[in-house]
């Protein structure tokens, strides 16, 4: 009797598959995932649906990362080198762009998938209304900003222990703010955002 329930319950585990769409936590590049995506739903709805400056901003890294091609306000010419006031034009960036979005009353309401293509030089996961992303180690591609040639930002931008989080913002009158990809790392045993802009082609 108990080999016919072992051997019920393997067919039964050997059928379970991860379903379309969603992170399989087996997968050894995507093993903080289920946290990773936990903190950045979170920054997301305070930032999208609650309208929250203040609790989005306790998400961003003490030490935000910033490029001088993509991230500084018009007529900037050198990234600030203060972690505060990396900090502050972050706190500005997520302000003006509120402006810009609906309102909404769920995250679910407010964002959907990314269509990123897989490629050989990072690994891919999709769950709903994200695309998760990660640089395989030995490739020197980045997702972000993608011309900045600083050091620093580069250097960034290729930490083995950062996730890519990106997503499609939900009934944009201007479409050129739909697509968004941010990048996360942990920090004190929580996860945080390095940068986030505008998913580029």
């Amino acid at each position: 009797m108990l080999i016919r329930i072992f051997i019920f319950l393997g067919i039964v585990l050997l059928g379970i598959q991860p379903s379309t769409g969603q992170i399989r936590e087996n997968n050894a590049a995507f093993r903080d995932s289920v946290s990773v995506v936990a903190a950045a739903k979170s920054f997301l709805s305070a930032w999208l649906v609650k309208r929250n400056l203040k609790e989005a901003m306790g998400f961003v890294a003490s030490k935000p990362v910033l490029s001088r091609k993509c991230d500084l306000p018009p007529g900037t010419k050198r990234a600030p080198g203060s972690p505060l006031r990396k900090r502050e034009v972050i706190r500005q960036f997520l302000s003006t762009s509120m402006k810009s979005f609906p309102r909404y009353d769920s995250l679910s309401l407010a964002i959907e998938r990314t269509e990123i293509p897989s490629a050989d030089w990072f690994d891919i996961e999709e769950g709903d209304g994200f695309q998760l992303l990660r640089i395989k180690p030995g490739h020197d591609g980045y997702l972000m900003c993608k011309f900045e040639e600083n050091v620093s930002y580069r250097n960034s931008m290729l930490r083995p222990d950062a996730y890519y989080f990106s997503f499609k913002v939900k009934d944009m009158q201007d479409e050129r703010l739909r697509e968004w990809i941010s990048l996360w790392a942990p920090e004190n045993h929580q996860w945080r955002l390095l940068s986030i802009g505008l998913l580029e082609d």
